[in-house]
């Protein structure tokens, strides 16, 4: 024989607080992405590095990059990223210690809707067979790699 669902049942309570404690859910809606190609076209800069230190603020993450690999818009040296710090807005998880390639705007600013991802992913691998290699590296022989070594 069934219980009744009274409001001394336990299940009935317990149903009943979920349902009235659930708040809306805010979810990163991007918009339909580009090919890697206009995403690198439109970026102001695209480089890959190690992300050295992380600061966090209610909003956004200061996301401190040491450049290793540039194919435009950046020097080699440490670079200031900025993204949201809520994976509900949008923003990209950095880990301190792992290395990124980063499509970055004119604002400084990335976020998950990019083809930013860590080194290693498929992403990263299909990002750099559209747009080839560097155009300065870390191995120092370019100026920008000399000038790096002293700032």
């Amino acid at each position: 024989m069934m219980k009744a669902m009274t409001p001394n049942n336990p299940f009935l309570m317990t149903l009943l607080f979920l349902l009235l404690s659930a708040t809306a859910s805010r979810a990163c809606v991007c918009p339909p992405s580009p090919t890697v190609l206009e995403a690198y076209e439109a970026s102001a800069a695209v480089f890959q590095g190690v992300i050295q230190h992380i600061d966090v603020n209610e909003w956004f993450l200061d996301v401190s990059v040491q450049v290793t690999q540039v194919w435009k818009g950046v020097e080699p040296g440490v670079v200031h990223v900025s993204t949201e710090s809520s994976l509900a807005s949008c923003g990209f998880r950095f880990q301190e210690g792992t290395e990124c390639l980063i499509f970055m705007d004119d604002n400084s600013h990335t976020d998950s809707c990019t083809y930013t991802t860590e080194t290693g992913t498929w992403l990263y691998t299909h990002a750099l067979e559209s747009i080839g290699a560097p155009t300065v590296d870390d191995d120092m022989t370019s100026w920008g790699g000399i000038k790096a070594l002293y700032d």
